[in-house]
């Protein structure tokens, strides 16, 4: 919706997890190969880019969120050095609404170190103290699924009393069940073939 409320604008691209890897490799691209000749590039995106991906803007502007995936967002400004200086923008969203969980917790707690007339986001110290405040309020682990016991148990607790073969059961990365999907070549009649098997293969319980 971002995107399309600037249609005027030249090179702009969107990225997110959303899109299939091919689709993603080239946006990304397109979008070095406009950096790379100088050409207008504007880059609306999620939190995709903030990790393992080499881009390098003069400007970012990022929602407001946890204080490392802010200094992950601007580690994509400036990141060449070919600027004298970059320039990184934080915003809050007027009607916008942090996820559940540590992601609330540690929006919270960045919003508090950046309000601090002092706050200087080169010191360590910035970063313990956001840590420290992080791990004291957030809730780093709730009751989970039974797995075999009686009652509910927490993965810490087993953690503690060396029931590894509980944490496998209990810890999810991804708590949804998914199955994974290979997309060989990008285009239609290929992908809408492997929707069909991947339904085929639900519908039998697979």
């Amino acid at each position: 919706a971002l995107r399309e409320a600037y249609p005027e604008l030249e090179g702009v691209h969107h990225l997110s997890t959303l899109l299939c890897p091919a689709h993603r490799w080239r946006v990304l691209a397109e979008i070095r190969e406009r950096l790379t000749e100088g050409k207008p590039c504007r880059l609306i995106a999620t939190q995709v880019v903030e990790a393992g991906v080499d881009l390098d803007f003069p400007v970012v502007m990022r929602a407001v969120g946890p204080l490392d995936r802010i200094v992950q967002a601007a580690g994509r400004c400036n990141r060449e050095g070919k600027q004298e200086r970059g320039r990184v923008v934080i915003f809050e969203l007027q009607e916008g609404r942090a996820p559940r969980g540590v992601y609330r917790t540690g929006t919270e707690e960045a919003k508090i170190i950046l309000r601090q007339p002092d706050a200087d986001l080169h010191q360590p110290e910035t970063y313990t103290t956001y840590f420290d405040r992080l791990f004291q309020n957030a809730s780093l682990d709730s009751p989970k699924a039974k797995c075999g016991q009686q009652g509910r148990v927490a993965i810490q607790d087993s953690r503690s009393a060396f029931q590894f073969e509980t944490v496998a059961c209990l810890y999810r990365l991804v708590t949804d069940d998914t199955q994974p999907v290979i997309v060989l070549r990008y285009d239609e009649p290929a992908v809408q073939r492997l929707l069909g098997e991947a339904r085929g293969r639900l519908q039998h319980g697979h």
